[in-house]
């Protein structure tokens, strides 16, 4: 004779809801040379327990500094899909990961090629987006501390500039005394 059992899950209690996470977006503050290419990362806070396996981030482009962007993966998404579009101002990136994402750190880099100009502009990532899928809405805020991007015009060696200061044709003229130590 054999002993014989069943085990039943206790139904009676509920599962904890799942816990919710803040999520911080960021990048540093830079400067591109005009006509020229840079690359900036876009960095996340941990993504640990948000159970996290795709998302679709956008963002409008400032055509007055920039002439081409493009997105790339990120070291936490090495290992996940990444599909971009864009229109004339609008890019999305969307990611997708079969396990679920983990860890903190960069997350896409945004690769952006500063318009040839003569004149300094600062601007920055505008309108950015966010949207992260998981089970349980699991995100409750998502920050964002993206911060200023600045094109630094070129200006000719030989050009010199004559006429008054304080004079209209001097308005637009940046200019910076130091002394001689």
């Amino acid at each position: 004779c054999y002993p014989f059992g069943l085990v039943f899950k206790d139904t009676t209690k509920p599962l904890p809801p799942p816990k919710k996470v803040n999520l911080t977006f960021s990048s540093d503050s830079t400067d591109i040379q005009s006509d020229s290419i840079k690359v900036i990362s876009l960095f996340v806070t941990t993504l640990d327990s948000a159970n996290i396996r795709s998302g679709i981030f956008e963002f409008d482009l400032d055509t007055a500094a920039f002439d081409s962007v493009a997105v790339l993966k990120g070291a936490l998404l090495s290992n996940a899909g990444l599909a971009t579009g864009h229109d004339t101002t609008h890019i999305t990136a969307s990611f997708s990961s079969l396990d679920s994402l983990s860890g903190s750190g960069e997350l896409l880099k945004i690769v952006l090629r500063g318009k040839k100009r003569a004149d300094t502009i600062c601007t920055s990532i505008l309108n950015p987006k966010l949207t992260v899928l998981n089970d349980g809405h699991r995100d409750s805020l998502i920050a964002y501390k993206l911060h200023g991007i600045c094109v630094l015009g070129i200006v000719p060696k030989d050009t010199t500039h004559k006429g008054f200061a304080g004079s209209d044709e001097w308005k637009d003229i940046r200019l910076a005394i130091t002394t001689n130590s």
